[in-house]
């Protein structure tokens, strides 16, 4: 079953981890927050370490600042 989008903006964040390798061999993770109905991504987070701290502060500033969402979203990491 596809996944819903929301209907209202901030009724639904999705959050998801990604990560890459600069030229020189150095990786990098990013989190990205994505706000489910209008597809805007109020925090991407870029570091080469995401430590929980980071998602923690990251997601108190956006609740701070947005409100809480109604639910949160999350991949597992398989493909």
């Amino acid at each position: 079953m596809p996944l819903a989008a929301g209907s209202y903006v901030n009724q639904g964040w999705a959050l998801d981890f990604m990560y890459d390798v600069l030229y020189d061999g150095r990786r990098f993770r990013t989190l990205n927050i994505i706000d489910q109905a209008n597809r805007e991504a109020p925090a991407i987070q870029v570091r080469q370490s995401l430590p929980a701290s980071i998602l923690i502060r990251t997601m108190d500033r956006l609740v701070d600042w947005y409100g809480a969402p109604l639910s949160i979203r999350m991949a597992n990491g398989r493909r």
